[in-house]
């Protein structure tokens, strides 16, 4: 029997996230100085990760 490719651990580690999770926000809401210890960590807004910036194309060696 064949396993699915939905359960396949090592080629999902490998993806990027679009939204950061709960511990990754309020560390970057801590460095922005909008998060304090009296603000609950449940219903935070969804911060996207950055995009990463494209890479100019190599010359062409001849």
């Amino acid at each position: 029997m064949s396993l699915d490719k939905s359960l396949k651990g090592a080629s999902r580690l490998g993806k990027k996230r679009n939204v950061l999770k709960r511990a990754e926000r309020i560390k970057l809401m801590q460095r922005w100085e909008v998060w304090n210890e009296n603000l609950s960590p449940y219903g935070l807004p969804k911060i996207r990760t950055d995009k990463p910036l494209k890479q100019p194309p190599r010359p062409r060696e001849q």
